[in-house]
């Protein structure tokens, strides 16, 4: 939960920001033709919703893939080879 949220206002913050960017990079020759800019911002936000929609998605994965990471290397997790070479030297001695 405390990486979920903060992740998720990245996500709004940057398609946020690429809304912005989309609209300043309008060429000014569009007004003229003003069905052509109404098409033209219409692709573009339903590109960006789409993309949107992947992302979030793909932040959600990467949140469950560090979620699901089993680090081996801390101190409590038990050396599987350590106990492996203890339990077969004990079955070779008897």
């Amino acid at each position: 939960r405390r990486l979920r949220e903060p992740a998720a206002w990245c996500v709004d913050a940057v398609a946020e920001e690429l809304r912005l960017i989309a609209e300043q990079c309008e060429p000014a020759e569009l007004g003229r033709f003003e069905p052509l800019r109404r098409r033209f911002r219409e692709v573009v936000g339903d590109m960006l919703q789409r993309c949107y929609g992947d992302a979030k998605r793909m932040m959600e994965s990467l949140i469950a893939f560090e979620l699901a990471y089993i680090n081996t290397n801390h101190p409590d997790f038990v050396d599987v080879s350590a106990v492996l070479t203890s339990t077969m030297g004990h079955l070779t001695l008897h």
